[in-house]
């Protein structure tokens, strides 16, 4: 019986090392693809900041204020007028409001907005920040 040569030896090592490496490659090319971190927005804000820190619910009902003061519900436009009636078709109860509002808006804008919201009956309200991180 002939002992395996040292070429071949290192050419059975590679052909086993091979199918893991074409595995390894296929999932990762099937993560990256594939996998999101967080849901892309329709409007995009940039927070004021805050000093707390804490998980944005996804399946909450948003209302954004983009930086030129615009009102969307989800990520369709509206006005004031589409805002309140939105507002009085929802169970001041059940429902949680998070407010997205860009930290260009102005304050009397978005303070508001807060008041309508309150004036509705709606008692769960977060306003969305970004983390300070000094």
């Amino acid at each position: 019986m002939k002992s395996p040569t040292s070429s071949q030896s290192e050419l059975e090592a590679t052909e086993n090392t091979l199918p893991l490496i074409n595995i390894v490659f296929l999932m990762l090319i099937f993560f990256m693809i594939t996998g999101r971190i967080t849901p892309n927005e329709a409007v995009e804000i940039v927070p004021p900041v805050s000093a707390q820190n804490g998980q944005v619910p996804q399946d909450k009902a948003t209302i954004t204020l983009d930086p030129d003061g615009a009102i969307f519900l989800g990520s369709t436009p509206t006005d004031i007028g589409g805002l309140r009636t939105y507002l009085a078709a929802q169970n001041p109860e059940d429902t949680e409001i998070i407010v997205r509002a860009d930290g260009a808006v102005s304050g009397v804008k978005a303070v508001a907005v807060l008041q309508m919201i309150r004036k509705s009956g709606h008692k769960n309200i977060r306003l969305l920040t970004k983390e300070n991180k000094q």
